[in-house]
């Protein structure tokens, strides 16, 4: 397991598996350096690639924007939306933004398929919504609905 402890003026990062224990002084790293430490731990157990929350291998989901990861289980994700958020530049949840405009945006308006975890305002869809629906919701391009190009270009003029 890995663990972040911040003292008066720097942190420290203790990561430790079966084999290894190591600690780092974050305050004397480099940035990319930092970012791969943060990327190799699950910001939610802080395990690794080699042990999860339940002490089993598991791979982890890294944020395209901030490096911060994940494990699937840990997020509550499906085998099937796993390998679904594989196949783009995944965002965490701090860092989601609207797949249509592009933007964050009011927190409260923005909502994530179930099936493909992309965020979506309500307001960018067309037709719009006036609130998040309740329960599991799926969004039209998981849903094969054809979306006119003209609607997606006239959300993001718009924003």
């Amino acid at each position: 397991n890995g663990n972040l402890t911040s003292g008066d003026h720097s942190a420290t990062l203790h990561s430790t598996s079966e084999s290894t224990s190591q600690s780092y002084d974050l305050s004397k790293l480099d940035n990319a350096t930092l970012e791969q430490l943060i990327s190799s731990v699950c910001s939610l157990c802080s395990g690794d690639a080699t042990q999860n929350k339940n002490g089993a291998p598991e791979e982890l989901l890294t944020c395209s924007d901030c490096s911060n990861s994940g494990h699937p289980s840990c997020l509550q994700f499906s085998p099937e939306l796993t390998e679904k958020v594989k196949t783009y530049s995944w965002q965490c949840i701090e860092c989601k933004t609207c797949n249509l405009c592009g933007q964050l945006g009011d927190d409260n308006k923005l909502m994530f398929c179930d099936e493909c975890d992309k965020g979506f305002h309500t307001d960018c869809l067309s037709p719009p919504m006036s609130e998040v629906p309740e329960g599991n919701w799926s969004c039209v391009f998981c849903k094969g609905i054809s979306v006119p190009t003209m609607d997606i270009i006239m959300v993001r003029a718009n924003s």
